[in-house]
């Protein structure tokens, strides 16, 4: 599986576009999920991106 962690900006989009057309598993960490095509949401795994604030939270969280 290949991660692409900007699937809708605009090297990130030709290099997804690839890589679906390859057959390869895809799994993509996307700000807005709402913005990919549903080419890319029928075909590959789709990870939200928390928020900065809620990526620091939670790392805080699991060093307890």
């Amino acid at each position: 599986m290949i991660v692409i962690t900007t699937p809708t900006g605009q090297i990130g989009r030709q290099v997804l576009d690839r890589i679906l057309d390859s057959g390869e598993a895809a799994r993509v960490i996307a700000r807005d999920p709402s913005r990919l095509p549903a080419r890319v949401l029928a075909r590959a795994e789709v990870v939200p991106r928390l928020p900065r604030r809620c990526r620091h939270d939670h790392e805080g969280s699991r060093r307890r």
